[in-house]
C-alpha cells in the first residue's frame, strides 16, 4: 500500500488558493473550534468559503470542505503531485445522517470547480470522529457496494488521518549508498595493511559525499558520518606510515575537512 504525505505546493499553486488558501486546522476549527486538531502545516482550499465569497452562495450544500494536496512517498521523496477532497464530518453520531447521493454530489461538485488545471486525486477522505468510525466503516462498505464514487471514498478517524497524511519528516532516511557499500573495500584494504587503496578509497567516498553536499543533503550527512567514524578509528589505531603515507592522510584531511571536523 502506497504513503501519502501532504503536499502544499500543489496547493498554493491552483488558482483558487488566492481566494480560498486556508490551513485544514482552520477550516476544522470553523465547524467544530478547538475540538479536533490536525497537523497545522496541512494547507487547504477552504471551499465553502470559495462558495460564499467568490460565487456568492450562502450556503454549500454540495462540496466538500477542503482540498488539500498529496503526494505518493516512495524512494526518500514525494511522487505524483495530486490535489485531493476531504470532507469532515466528526460532528455525525449515527448512520442515519449518511447519505451515499450527498456524499457522492459533493466530491463531484468540489473536483468540477478545481477543473482541469492539477492533477485530481481518484480518492477523497471523510474524516469522523473516533467513537464512530467503526459505524462509518461499515456503512461505506455495505454502500460502495453498489458502485459509484463512494467506492474511492475512505473513511478516517481524526487520528486516523494522521497515519494515512503523513509529513514528509515522519519517514526514516533511507541511504542510497549502504554503509556496509561504503566500507567494504575500505576494510578490506586495511587489513592487508594496503594503505594506498585504502587512502584511494577514502578520496572515492570523499568525493561522492561532495556531489551529494547540495544536491541531498541527507545522503551527504550519511556518508561523511560513516567516512568520520572509520577515518577517527582509523587514526587512533597508529600505523607505521611512511613519510609519503603521512603525506597523503594530511592532504585527504585537507582537502575534505569533515574527516576531522
Amino acid at each position: 500500500m502506497e504513503e501519502w504525505i501532504y503536499n502544499n505546493k500543489i496547493v498554493q499553486e491552483h488558482s483558487l488558493f488566492r481566494f480560498c488558501g486556508s490551513t485544514l486546522n482552520n477550516v476544522s476549527d470553523k465547524d467544530y473550534p478547538g475540538k479536533y486538531k490536525f497537523n497545522p502545516d496541512i494547507e487547504c482550499l477552504d471551499i465553502d468559503e470559495f462558495e460564499k465569497n467568490v460565487l456568492r452562495k450562502q450556503q454549500s450544500f454540495h462540496t466538500g470542505d477542503a482540498v488539500i494536496g498529496i503526494s505518493t512517498y516512495e524512494n526518500n521523496r514525494g511522487i505524483n503531485p495530486r490535489l485531493m477532497v476531504v470532507e469532515l464530518r466528526m460532528g455525525y453520531v449515527s448512520i442515519s445522517h449518511l447519505s451515499k447521493k450527498a456524499m457522492e454530489d459533493k466530491v463531484t461538485y468540489t473536483k468540477s470547480l478545481l477543473g482541469g488545471e492539477k492533477p485530481i486525486s481518484r480518492e477523497s477522505i471523510f474524516i469522523f470522529n473516533n467513537g464512530f468510525i467503526s459505524q462509518a466503516k461499515s456503512w461505506f462498505d455495505r454502500n460502495s457496494r453498489t458502485g459509484g464514487e463512494l467506492r474511492n471514498c475512505i473513511p478516517v478517524s481524526v487520528s486516523e488521518f494522521s497515519i494515512k497524511v503523513k509529513s514528509e519528516s515522519d519517514f526514516p532516511y533511507t541511504p542510497i549508498h549502504k554503509e556496509e557499500d561504503i566500507m567494504m573495500n575500505i576494510l578490506q584494504c586495511e587489513e592487508k595493511a594496503d594503505w594506498a587503496n585504502v587512502f584511494r578509497n577514502v578520496r572515492y567516498w570523499c568525493t561522492k559525499a561532495e556531489d551529494y553536499r547540495y544536491k541531498n543533503s541527507s545522503e551527504f550527512g550519511h556518508i561523511t558520518t560513516v567516512l568520520k567514524e572509520f577515518w577517527n578509528d582509523f587514526k587512533r589505531k597508529n600505523y607505521n606510515f611512511n613519510d609519503e603515507e603521512e603525506l597523503t592522510l594530511l592532504i585527504i584531511e585537507e582537502d575534505f575537512d569533515f574527516l576531522i571536523s
